[in-house]
């Protein structure tokens, strides 16, 4: 979460691909923006979550608290898959734009 927290679109941008400006960057910088944005919702969903569980006595609650929580931490996992795949796909773009015969 700390490298994705507090940085700008073009910040994220720039540690995948560095200040490559391929065609197309602009959206695909605002698409891992957004991921990025998504990601750190569940995370942080996810950390809150497992906070609480140290303040629930319930066996009931408690199980209900862990479900939830394990549901969140599965979801940060998806998340993590999708902004991956869509560094992956910008440094891609950057290095077939930076082949390019100038």
């Amino acid at each position: 979460m700390d490298t994705l927290a507090n940085k700008t679109q073009t910040q994220l941008a720039n540690e995948v691909v560095g200040e490559v400006q391929f065609p197309g960057r602009d959206a695909w910088e605002q698409k891992l923006y957004g991921q990025a944005q998504r990601l750190l919702k569940f995370a942080q969903s996810y950390l809150d979550r497992t906070k609480k569980l140290d303040t629930i006595t319930n066996p009931e609650e408690r199980s209900a608290a862990i479900e939830t929580a394990n549901n969140f931490d599965w979801q940060v996992n998806v998340e993590q898959t999708a902004y991956t795949q869509i560094a992956a796909d910008g440094s891609q773009q950057a290095k077939k734009f930076q082949k390019q015969p100038k």
